[in-house]
């Protein structure tokens, strides 16, 4: 088994990771993306007593991490030719300030057109998180568990869905979630 493993300490930024293997991730500092390619050590399972070491890297607001596996560098297409990584890296840095969110659906996107037609090899996971950046939308309420609450909470999820333009089809299938 291969692994990618961190911590992010949301606070000071400082990511400290350990790379058993698997796939490097990419960091986007400054405007490029650069691969953290240092492995810690051979894949889980070789050997009983192996040694990891850990890395780390200091990341500033604005920094993106993407995380993959292997389905997506080694997707083919049916000439069996591999996406791979200079492909990866070339849409990366062709989509150097998406948000992490529509950088995921770009990079699917780009996916499935290059693998049209053929089987899919490998599970296509990716992650993408940006430091120091507010999520996109957040919000609570705290409602007491009665149909007043229900009503309240769909009040409020019309308002904030309509502000987001949500068509109201969309808007009375999540009023089905809700009840």
């Amino acid at each position: 088994v291969t692994v990618w493993a961190a911590t992010l300490d949301y606070h000071s930024g400082l990511l400290t990771y350990v790379n058993a293997g698997h796939n490097p991730p990419l960091l986007r500092q400054d405007g490029k993306w650069t691969w953290l390619s240092k492995k810690s050590g051979l894949f889980l399972g070789v050997f009983d007593m192996v040694k990891y070491r850990s890395d780390s890297i200091q990341l500033s607001v604005g920094d993106q991490l993407f995380l993959y596996t292997d389905g997506v560098n080694e997707a083919f297409n049916v000439d069996e030719e591999e996406f791979g990584n200079d492909r990866l890296e070339a849409f990366l840095s062709a989509h150097v300030n998406q948000h992490p969110h529509m950088l995921i659906d770009l990079l699917r996107s780009e996916l499935r057109s290059w693998a049209y037609g053929a089987e899919q090899s490998d599970d296509i996971t990716m992650l993408c998180l940006e430091y120091g950046v507010p999520p996109e939308v957040t919000g609570s309420i705290t409602v007491l568990a009665t149909n007043e609450g229900i009503d309240e909470i769909r009040l409020r999820m019309h308002y904030e869905l309509s502000q987001l333009q949500c068509p109201e089809a969309v808007q009375s299938q999540i009023d089905l979630v809700v009840e």
